[in-house]
């Protein structure tokens, strides 16, 4: 008699994350790779901004905690 056995390990994902800019205090919620929403914004990219096509290689990850509320 013999055993198969088979290991489906998990892996984590590394999304959703919080992630802030480099260059400012722009904070986007990414959900994929390059994918994210924007929840903390400037100017240039507004609170709710989307995009699908984000140059992840220059946000930073982000440590800190965000409080949503209505005012």
């Amino acid at each position: 008699m013999s055993i198969k056995i088979t290991l489906n390990e998990k892996k984590e994902s590394d999304y959703p994350c919080l992630k802030i800019y480099h260059n400012n205090h722009v904070v986007v919620m990414f959900t994929a790779h390059r994918t994210g929403v924007v929840i903390n914004g400037d100017g240039l990219m507004s609170l709710g901004h989307f995009s699908d096509n984000l140059r992840e290689d220059q946000y930073l990850p982000f440590h800190g905690s965000i409080t949503l509320e209505n005012e």
